[in-house]
């Protein structure tokens, strides 16, 4: 039986692009991305086209508030964590 995870991206940069790489092959897990927040709409709706996400958001505050994520993953450097 699997479990579904709701995960939202925090930054649409290099890590973020790793991520999505390691949330596909998380064994026992069906892991959804419906959204990535960057620090542009711009940015954050590339991202999103490119990896057939439903939602890219130019502040974090409108991940946050999304019910579908259940989980956030900080994509960003450390100093701004």
């Amino acid at each position: 039986m699997s479990r579904r995870i709701g995960i939202g991206l925090i930054g649409a940069g290099f890590l973020a692009e790793t991520r999505m790489r390691c949330y596909a092959q998380l064994p026992g897990l069906e892991v959804a991305i419906p959204a990535v927040a960057a620090s542009s709409a711009r940015s954050a709706q590339a991202f999103a086209r490119k990896h057939g996400l439903a939602r890219g958001y130019g502040d974090y505050r409108e991940l946050l508030a999304d019910p579908t994520i259940d989980i956030v993953d900080l994509c960003i450097p450390n100093h701004l964590h």
